[in-house]
This record gives C-alpha cells, sequence and structure tokens, in this order.
C-alpha cells in the first residue's frame, strides 16, 4: 500500500503547485494590464482567467495522459505480434562482424510490416499526435535495430529509400533529437546511418527542399587552409617507404584499440611497389615532415587486387561497362594521429580523384571498416557510394564505396 500513499502525496502536491502556478499567472496578467492599459480587472474576469487557464492546462493534462495512454497500446501490440518479436529477436543477436543475410529467417513481408510500424510513427509525430520524447522512451532502441542493421539495409531501404521515405526523415528527426538532448548513444556506429548506406542522390530525395540544403550544408567540408601549412608532394623516392611503413605501423596499432582488424597492414614489398608506376603516392607534409600519405592505386599490376570483381555487375550495370583499363583504386589512406582534425583524409581523397581524372580514369573504388567511422564519413563526403558489403583480409568485412569521376 505504501506506494499508493506516495503517489497520492506527489500528486497532491502537483495539484497545489498548479494552482500557484495558475494564480501567479493571473496576478502577473492583472498587474500587466493594469500598468499598460491603465484598465483594472474586476473579480468576474479573474474568474474567467483562471478558469480559462485551468482548462488549458486539464486539456494539456488529458492530451498527456491520451498519448501515454496510445503508446501503451503499441508497446502491447509490439510485444504480442509473433512476427515482430520473430524480426526483433533474430536483429538483437545480428552478427556485425560478418553482415550475414537473414534471406531464410526473415521474409521480405515481414521486414515490411516491421518497418510500417515506424512509418507510422512518423505521420503521428508530424501530426503532433505523439511526443518524440516519450516515444524514444519505449521504442528507440527497438527502431534503430531495424534500421541500422546491415541486412534490412541492403535487403530493403538503400535500395529505394522513396518507398520508405517515412523511415528515412523519422531516423533523421530521432538522431537529432537524441544529439540535441545529448542522448549520444543511438547504439549503433555512426557508420551504419542511413545517409552512409544509400546513394546520396536517392536519399537527398527523400527530403523537402529545405532540408536538402541542410544536409548539404552538414556534408559539406571547407577548403584546406593554406596557412595551416599542409602541402601535397608526390612520393616517388624509394626511400619514403619506411616513412610510410612507420605510419602505416603506428595507425595499425591505434586503430587495434578500437576495433581489432580495423586496419590492415601493407607489406613492406607492397608500399614499395607502390612509389612506382602505374601507380602513384602523395604525401601531405608539414614543416618538411610527412605526416599522411595517399596511394592511388592501378588494379591492372596485379588482377587478384581488383574490387570490380567483387561486385555483383549483373546490379552495378554502369559500373560493369567501364573498362578495367580505366579503374583505379584509393588503396590506403593515412594521417598521423597528431595532425587530424582538419579533414586531411577527404582533401588526400578529392587530389587522389584528381589525379586519377588527369591519367583519363573513369571509375574510382575503395574500401573502408564499417568500425572504422572517420574513414566512412570521409570516403562518403568525398562522393563515394556505397555498393557492396564483402568478406577480405582473413575474414574481415569491408565496405565497397564507388566513385563515377
Amino acid at each position: 500500500m505504501k506506494p499508493k500513499v506516495e503517489f497520492k502525496k506527489v500528486r497532491r502536491y502537483g495539484i497545489i503547485l498548479a494552482i500557484f502556478v495558475i494564480a501567479g499567472v493571473v496576478i502577473l496578467l492583472t498587474w500587466v494590464i493594469y500598468k499598460i492599459f491603465d484598465y483594472r480587472i474586476n473579480d468576474s474576469m479573474i474568474a474567467v482567467i483562471i478558469a480559462a487557464i485551468s482548462l488549458i492546462y486539464e486539456i494539456n493534462k488529458s492530451k498527456k495522459l491520451n498519448e501515454a495512454e496510445f503508446l501503451i497500446h503499441l508497446n502491447s501490440l509490439f510485444i504480442t505480434n509473433d512476427d515482430y518479436k520473430q524480426v526483433y529477436n533474430l536483429l538483437s543477436v545480428y552478427d556485425f562482424e560478418s553482415e550475414p543475410d537473414y534471406h531464410k529467417e526473415i521474409s521480405n513481408c515481414d521486414i515490411s510490416n516491421y518497418l510500417t510500424l515506424f512509418e507510422t510513427f512518423y505521420i503521428l509525430l508530424k501530426r503532433k499526435v505523439i511526443e518524440i520524447d516519450l516515444l524514444d522512451d519505449l521504442f528507440a532502441y527497438r527502431f534503430f535495430l531495424a534500421v541500422h542493421n546491415p541486412y534490412i539495409q541492403r535487403k530493403k531501404l538503400a535500395i529505394s529509400p522513396r518507398n520508405f521515405k517515412n523511415i528515412f526523415r523519422l531516423e533523421r528527426l530521432w538522431l537529432k533529437y537524441r544529439l540535441n538532448t545529448e542522448l549520444k548513444d543511438n547504439y549503433f556506429l555512426e557508420s551504419y546511418h542511413l545517409i552512409y548506406r544509400s546513394s546520396f542522390e536517392k536519399y537527398l530525395m527523400v527530403f523537402h527542399a529545405r532540408e536538402q540544403k541542410k544536409i548539404l550544408k552538414e556534408m559539406s567540408i571547407p577548403a584546406l587552409d593554406e596557412t595551416m601549412g599542409y602541402k601535397i608532394n608526390q612520393l616517388e623516392d624509394i626511400s619514403y617507404a619506411e616513412k610510410i611503413n612507420e605510419i602505416q605501423k603506428n595507425e595499425v596499432i591505434e586503430s587495434d584499440k578500437i576495433h581489432k582488424g580495423l586496419l590492415r597492414a601493407n607489406s613492406d614489398e607492397m608500399i614499395r611497389s607502390c612509389l612506382e608506376k602505374p601507380h602513384e603516392t602523395y604525401g601531405f607534409f608539414k614543416n618538411e615532415q610527412l605526416v599522411g600519405f595517399g596511394i592511388l592505386y592501378d588494379p591492372k599490376a596485379d588482377p587478384n587486387e581488383s574490387i570490380k570483381k567483387e561486385l555483383d555487375l549483373s546490379i552495378e550495370k554502369e559500373i560493369a561497362l567501364i573498362d578495367d583499363q580505366d579503374i583505379m583504386h584509393i588503396k590506403l589512406v593515412i594521417i598521423d594521429k597528431d595532425h587530424r582534425g582538419h579533414h586531411l583524409q577527404y582533401h588526400m581523397n578529392k587530389h587522389l580523384e584528381e589525379r586519377a581524372k588527369a591519367l583519363g580514369k573513369k571509375l574510382l573504388l575503395t574500401t573502408v571498416s564499417p568500425f572504422n567511422v572517420a574513414s566512412v564519413k570521409n570516403t562518403f563526403k568525398s562522393g563515394f557510394t556505397y555498393k557492396k558489403t564483402v568478406k577480405k583480409y582473413d575474414g574481415a568485412i569491408r565496405l565497397i564505396y564507388a566513385k563515377l569521376i
């Protein structure tokens, strides 16, 4: 019985507080009207004001209660629906290390039904039937569990964003809410956000013109400030191999602290070969010290290194038409940890792209670990589009990104 007594006390204190608030508002309003208009309010008018404020208070309280009851009903629907539970249980144990397909375990219909529930949430939010703070408490994990699942993205969301426009809009709205309220735990890495797993052009089409401008601004990176003293020079001397290996070794050690296997170390032989034709290697220098590098790799030198052959060319028809001799890879870009925060990886990507264009190439391909969030973002902002997830380097998964140039 004790909890009920405490609840009644809290409710009683809430009523008393509401009375004081209403009284304060009435007194303040009376004083303002008197001072500005030199008009004294009589008792009957005060009674009308109190009644109006009380009515607004009761309507708002009733709305909140109805909203809470509605969400409880939705939650009950979710936990009692066998199809929703099946999808939820499977996604809860999804292996992000291998990103498997679930085509046998989950049907297209099951995925669509699960997503449709959340599309309904977006409509209710826009019509102000429910508030996102209450929605967040109950459904945030269940929403991001599906929307940021690589298989769901590959199977449904990334294929046709316009067919799931309310999901894309809700994801953006929800992420902004959690950022603004400092709820920074979005359950999954930023590299799983829909924007990084979709065609940017198709992603933008989901939003209205004003929101598109905001997104474009968020994704833009300013030109490199020349006053910072960074310069890009081509590395053609084989003597740079030692310094490149040192930077690479240090980065592998640092990246393993984030996720084991996030970055694979290239052999000394590979690094030395990249300093010679047909490949091109460029370095970022500051005060004549090499602080980062990028490798533009020609896959013709070793067909086993080809990224194109790992794509589904029956789907990637535009890429399938491009001759192998017109393709280059951005094999590796590493910036020393003491020089990060200036978007140097992005600027190196853009420099390598310009070099590929100058060589008459038509396509750039690259691979990135999904656990390397900064590289995923820089690659995407450089204009690359996610194409496929593959297993490479002793089973480590990599995201293939492509850019027509």
